[in-house]
């Protein structure tokens, strides 16, 4: 049953050729055995994941980093013998070709900050679903950025921390979701139509989607819409 509804996340998201094309390999890194035995099951079930190692410190992180190549680290920031502010910007710098999915239960505007600087991958927040878990792995490995629909608002704050989106990018999004053509939002923006889209193809080419539609869709479900509303 559960393999079956990673069958359909796959095929909702359109990515099911994507997906056939490569292994991802990924390293789960957090200290309490029972939820990193959990989340290894459950992202195993992807056939189309291969766990290559597990560590529960900071010490075996790096012995990992040094011996072994893989995609995606799936780090949690809370271990014995790391300090994130330090040692994630270093792993950034040292393994540019891993990409750091942060695991965590901070959604705190200075943690999400930081880490946004360091440049991850995407952060996670442990509440979230195991097919979420996979979603993110997939997206990162794909060289997108991934936040939780809950990091959102904190990360826009100020349009700094997390750069998915541009402001003019936003703008002419929250037109598209409200039904309006290339026209309606180049004269509602007072640009040009060309300048549309050029932005509207930015947005899909961000989102990782191949239509307005499926845009609007992804950026309603990710909060980008909401977010943004609310600023």
């Amino acid at each position: 049953q559960a393999e079956d509804g990673i069958r359909d996340l796959v095929r909702s998201r359109g990515l099911g050729d994507v997906y056939k094309r490569q292994m991802i390999r990924v390293v789960v890194a957090d200290d309490h055995p029972a939820p990193r035995a959990g989340i290894v099951q459950a992202i195993s079930r992807d056939p189309n994941i291969q766990v290559v190692g597990e560590a529960s410190t900071g010490p075996e992180v790096w012995d990992i980093l040094t011996k072994g190549r893989f995609d995606v680290l799936l780090l949690d920031l809370n271990m014995p013998g790391f300090d994130p502010d330090i040692e994630v910007p270093t792993m950034r710098k040292r393994y540019p070709d891993v990409r750091i999915l942060v695991v965590t239960a901070d959604d705190t505007e200075e943690s999400v900050s930081s880490l946004a600087e360091a440049k991850v991958a995407g952060y996670l927040l442990k509440e979230e679903d195991m097919d979420r878990y996979i979603e993110a792995i997939h997206d990162v490995a794909q060289g997108h950025l991934f936040f939780s629909k809950r990091i959102l608002p904190v990360a826009m704050n100020g349009g700094t921390a997390v750069p998915i989106l541009t402001r003019r990018e936003m703008q002419v999004l929250k037109r598209l979701a409200e039904g309006d053509t290339s026209e309606q939002v180049a004269k509602a923006l007072k640009i040009r139509k060309r300048t549309v889209d050029f932005h509207a193809a930015n947005i899909l080419r961000k989102l990782n989607v191949d239509s307005r539609a499926a845009a609007t869709a992804k950026a309603t479900e990710m909060g980008l819409i909401t977010a943004w509303r609310a600023r």
